[in-house]
């Protein structure tokens, strides 16, 4: 799909997907998450700052593709988005359905990634085609 993206809207589903797929192959990861949600220490601080730090670089990515439109918060509306999708990725580990929503299914999964860059599309493109 990078290939594809040409529009800001576009780079940033490619970006939010691409996490959501490392994310649910990087149990290790989950773990980390899990610990830093239950447990703040000097060491969850550390990676926490190491994630905000590769955020922050999308982000500046994201500038470097297409200027953010002047009325809408892009770093707020990264930060609701991958707050979901690592929510989701946890709570599948533990629960199957969320929502009505099959999380041990690709098609539960497939309607997430349609979800996000439905949101995506209709907050963002709306504002690059005016």
């Amino acid at each position: 799909m990078a290939d594809l993206a040409e529009t800001l809207a576009d780079w940033m589903t490619y970006l939010l997907l691409e996490f959501m797929g490392d994310l649910q192959e990087r149990s290790i990861t989950q773990e980390i998450l899990r610990w830093e949600l239950l447990e703040g220490n000097e060491l969850t601080d550390e990676l926490a700052q190491v994630r905000d730090q590769l955020a922050l670089d999308s982000l500046k990515f994201l500038k470097g593709k297409s200027e953010f439109p002047p009325d809408r918060d892009v770093p707020a509306i990264s930060a609701v988005l991958i707050a979901g999708v690592v929510y989701l990725t946890l709570r599948a580990k533990i629960h199957d359905t969320f929502m009505g929503i099959d999380f041990s299914s690709p098609q539960g999964w497939q309607r997430i990634e349609t979800a996000l860059a439905s949101i995506i599309q209709s907050t963002i493109q709306q504002q690059e085609n005016s």
